[in-house]
């Protein structure tokens, strides 16, 4: 194990190309990292990767008067990289999390916590006329963290048996494709084999989500659907389907997952957008040590 700046170039490439074909990341993002840590890699020159170079690269970026969101996602691409270098034995444990980004006031999203998506989720069983529909619907949002833009906007083609992952449509006619949970799949094909063939049969024009007559659902029918689930599954907090996307990203950050990950499952063009949700998490477990701590 050992850092050797004589190698910077190696582990770049390295590091490029585990990005590409462990992580699967698209190749616009690819050469936004290749961007940023080519820039550290010129100001750490021949020095070691310390915490306290990493320190001075920040200080260098306020100099020059960069913009916060273009710090912080700098020095995104720099920890991602040095979780890399741990991961090749190249670096010790920890380094990552001594880069500290730099704060910027913003108002938080709300979210939910999953136990509050799971009574969500089971608050669609009290419907009497859509209720695998709307399981599927509920679970979409969560499990893939949609807009209902994009949510309203798929096409029952897209599903089959053996689909794993789905292809999204999103801002600007970007495409992104994400995962697809085994819950939300299960419950969309059992929504496909009960309730749609009825709706289709009325003239539906081959979208997913239909309402009981055969129509698309709009963007309003969802926002009602949902603020309908929340009021049954004792939810008081102000809430929307985007709440759910909310909670996706979340739970994820939580759970350990990438922030540049989670920005490409989003479909965020700028690393900064998906970043107010660190702040969520660090939040959340503040909360958690006030309440569970005899001394918080």
């Amino acid at each position: 194990m050992g850092y050797d700046p004589r190698k910077k170039a190696v582990y770049l490439d390295g590091f490029f190309h585990f990005l590409t074909y462990q992580k699967g990341l698209s190749v616009n993002t690819v050469i936004s990292y290749r961007s940023d840590l080519t820039e550290f890699m010129l100001f750490l020159e021949d020095r070691m990767l310390v915490s306290e170079e990493i320190s001075a690269f920040c200080v260098n970026l306020y100099q020059k008067k960069r913009l916060l969101n273009t710090i912080n996602r700098k020095l995104s691409a720099v920890r991602t990289f040095a979780k890399y270098l741990f991961l090749e034995n190249v670096l010790g444990d920890g380094l990552d999390t001594l880069v500290v980004r730099p704060k910027r006031a913003s108002r938080l999203p709300g979210s939910l916590q999953l136990s509050q998506v799971e009574r969500l989720i089971d608050a669609t069983d009290q419907s009497k006329m859509t209720p695998l529909r709307d399981r599927a619907m509920i679970e979409l949002f969560y499990s893939c963290g949609l807009r209902v833009s994009e949510l309203i906007a798929l096409d029952v083609g897209q599903f089959h048996e053996e689909t794993q992952f789905l292809r999204v449509l999103g801002k600007g006619d970007k495409e992104r494709i994400v995962p697809l949970g085994q819950r939300a799949k299960a419950s969309i094909l059992a929504y496909l084999k009960s309730e749609y063939p009825d709706f289709s049969s009325q003239g539906g024009a081959g979208k997913l989500f239909l309402s009981s007559r055969g129509n698309p659902l709009t963007r309003q029918a969802v926002y009602g659907l949902i603020k309908l689930y929340l009021r049954a599954a004792g939810i008081t907090q102000k809430a929307s389907p985007h709440t759910l996307r909310h909670a996706f990203a979340s739970h994820l950050l939580e759970g350990g997952a990438d922030l540049r990950e989670v920005q490409e499952l989003l479909g965020h063009a700028d690393i900064a957008t998906t970043e107010i949700y660190t702040h969520v998490s660090r939040a959340r477990l503040r909360q958690a040590y006030q309440q569970a701590h005899p001394r918080a």
